[in-house]
């Protein structure tokens, strides 16, 4: 149809070999048209992309891999720029929080920390940033249905080649039936 129109096209498709094997081909057609404007020839190029068809394949497959990690383990995960701000949190994160993702980039997340941690966390995390040093510590998140649950929270700084930080890559793991557990031991010892 766009040779009809003298239009070029370029497609990605599979072509054949001689002995029946496949290879995929970047194929860029071109008409050429005579002084009259009618088309006498078609140019044809074919790059084998084989190799890069199977780097994208490859890529998807790990792309899949990773979503399916992410949203599978029991951590929440999450990922800031080097100056701390959130670019990214898994599903999972968002259905804890019972937020939406978008409301939790940026600065969002502290809306669903505990206000009694707030300050603390603020300045161990600025700290963090300010250092390269990893980002360890404890504070509540709110979850969906408003209940405060105590995470342990960990983040290290991932760098470019230059050693600079290019991003924070960081987990948060539910300790509450640890702290239920530290709190019955100290009743416990109390008695």
């Amino acid at each position: 149809a766009a040779v009809h129109r003298g239009k070029p096209i370029r497609e990605e498709l599979t072509n054949y070999r001689k002995d029946g094997s496949e290879f995929t081909v970047d194929l860029s057609i071109f008409p050429v048209a005579s002084e009259s404007g009618r088309i006498t020839h078609l140019i044809s190029i074919q790059r084998d992309t084989t190799e890069q068809a199977l780097v994208r394949e490859k890529l998807a497959e790990d792309e899949a891999r990773l979503h399916f990690l992410t949203e599978s383990i029991p951590q929440l995960l999450w990922t800031a720029s080097a100056a701390g701000q959130c670019q990214f949190v898994s599903n999972a994160c968002a259905r804890f929080m019972g937020r939406a993702i978008a409301d939790i980039l940026g600065t969002g997340w502290y809306q669903s920390i505990h206000p009694e941690d707030l300050n603390r966390t603020y300045a161990e995390w600025r700290q963090s940033i300010e250092t390269g040093e990893p980002f360890v510590t404890e504070y509540r998140l709110r979850r969906s249905d408003g209940e405060y649950v105590w995470f342990l929270h960990r983040a290290v700084p991932r760098r470019n080649a230059d050693g600079t930080i290019s991003e924070w890559i960081g987990s948060s793991t539910d300790i509450a039936q640890q702290k239920r557990s530290e709190e019955a031991i100290r009743q416990t010892e109390k008695l």
